[in-house]
């Protein structure tokens, strides 16, 4: 479907997080997507919380709630553990 395709094209896209995302909750972030801002239901996809204003990437879109990834720290090695 539409749904389907768009989710695909969102993935990869970064977002400003404009309501904290608690840890296992849901958060609200605005990206930008062919020239138009738009606001949407976040959660974290490893269920950590994220900041509000921390800028976040999305991995996917499910049931109209985006899943995000928090974008490392400047200086925070990715893959660390």
């Amino acid at each position: 479907s539409d749904d389907v395709v768009l989710a695909l094209s969102y993935s990869g896209t970064t977002a400003e997080v404009i309501v904290g995302i608690p840890q296992d909750g849901l958060g609200e972030i605005a990206y930008t997507a062919r020239g138009t801002r738009y606001n949407a239901a976040a959660r974290s996809r490893d269920g950590r919380a994220i900041k509000q204003f921390s800028t976040v990437v999305i991995a996917r879109i499910v049931g109209g709630t985006c899943v995000v990834d928090a974008e490392p720290a400047a200086g925070e090695a990715s893959g660390a553990g």
